[in-house]
């Protein structure tokens, strides 16, 4: 049986060369972070690891004390003088990467934010199942944080008496409220939900745009979710009868309000699963009609996306986009979106004659997307150079596309 601890005691387990999991997104554990921040001594000599993204999780491990260090697969902006310092590792890789590296690299003590054991003596993963199962096997130390707030969801288990601690918590979880989308936001929804067709199986990324995407989709049917993360707009499709019957959504995270997590215990059309399932490339070449909808920082005139960089600044990571892009690429009548408001701020166009150098490309020119702004859509698959260029000029913001075919103009003539 797990010994059971206080968060103080379960921090005091950690020693200088210690390489320590902690969980990021919705499941990281505002009680562990607290207890980090109150008695940072503990973190020095410490690396820590965990899947943080920006706009969702705030705290920098690595900035606990000028010896701790973290690995991480976003650079959020709370995290920039860590980077800056050098004691914050970037990995840039796609979540199958991640979950791969995790997988195979054991850490030392392994946090795990879980429900309350059920009657089988299982305790669930709560709303975020992405990484913690390939963490789950090759932790050398386990430490369940039992917090009587994470919900009992369809989603894997890990035994209780495998635990080494546990420590007791009434916590509040990781909540996000999304931004209300603005009349830019709600064009560009629209000329996505035109992409969808009934009966389509879905993904739909972070932000303002992707939120306004579900919220013009409540007149489809039959539409399925396969995806890396839903969040509050999606129970509002189920409201609508927009959903298929049965288990219609897949997922890894859930992101919302606790009282939308508590929702979905509930909801048996609802599960959640690990990356291999949600991102796997096999999984998702074999879902018929697939459909991803991601948004980027910028897109080319070669039709090359970044999706993490703005000019030479790191503001984020891979992610799941390009496992989620390729995977609809290779489904039998899928695509791949990515939805981008034409212009940044109202004052620089998104759309670029090309990225400055050394801009990280998330998606190659050779993937084929399909690129919407609030002024249309451009199916860049099966296009030449000039035809993607072309297509891409006709949805740019106006002020900007004359200025755009001079460039491109000037770039073909020295290629």
């Amino acid at each position: 049986m797990p010994q059971a601890i206080s968060i103080t005691e379960a921090i005091a387990l950690l020693k200088p060369g210690l390489h320590v999991y902690v969980p990021g997104c919705s499941a990281e554990s505002a009680a562990l972070a607290a207890a980090l921040k109150s008695d940072p001594e503990r973190a020095s000599g410490v690396s820590f690891v965990g899947v943080w993204v920006p706009g969702i999780n705030r705290f920098d491990y690595a900035g606990l004390h000028p010896k701790a260090r973290s690995t991480a697969f976003f650079v959020p902006p709370e995290c920039h003088d860590s980077f800056a310092a050098g004691r914050l590792d970037f990995y840039p890789m796609s979540y199958t990467g991640i979950y791969g590296l995790l997988a195979a690299r054991p850490c030392d003590i392994g946090f795990f934010h879980l429900a309350k054991p059920d009657p089988s003596g299982r305790c669930s993963l709560g709303v975020a199942a992405d990484f913690a199962p390939g963490v789950w096997r090759t932790a050398k130390v386990k430490i369940g944080l039992i917090n009587s707030r994470v919900p009992c969801t369809h989603s894997p288990g890990v035994p209780y008496e495998a635990l080494d601690y546990i420590v007791e918590l009434d916590s509040p979880l990781v909540e996000y409220s999304f931004s209300q989308p603005d009349p830019v936001s709600r064009r560009l929804a629209s000329e996505v939900a035109r992409q969808i067709e009934d009966g389509d199986v879905l993904q739909i990324g972070l932000g303002a745009v992707p939120s306004a995407v579900l919220a013009a989709l409540k007149d489809h049917r039959n539409l399925r979710f396969h995806s890396g993360l839903i969040s509050e707009a999606v129970g509002e499709l189920i409201d609508s009868g927009a959903l298929a019957a049965g288990d219609s959504i897949k997922t890894g995270v859930a992101l919302g309000s606790e009282s939308f997590y508590q929702r979905i215990t509930s909801e048996h059309s609802v599960s959640f699963h690990p990356v291999p399932i949600t991102h796997g490339f096999e999984q998702l070449s074999r879902l018929a009609n697939f459909v991803s909808i991601n948004s980027a920082v910028s897109i080319d005139l070669f039709g090359q996306i970044s999706a993490e960089m703005i000019g030479n600044r790191q503001v984020s990571g891979t992610g799941g986009s390009t496992d989620f892009i390729r995977g609809a690429i290779a489904s039998p009548g899928g695509r791949a979106i990515i939805a981008l408001p034409s212009m940044a701020k109202g004052i620089t166009s998104r759309i670029v004659v090309a990225h400055p150098e050394g801009t990280a490309i998330t998606s190659p020119r050779s993937d084929g997307v399909i690129l919407v702004t609030e002024h249309g859509t451009a199916d860049l698959r099966d296009l030449s150079i000039d035809a993607k260029a072309e297509a891409l000029i006709a949805i740019a913001g106006p002020k900007f596309r004359a200025r755009l075919a001079d460039q491109w103009r000037e770039v073909r003539r020295s290629m």
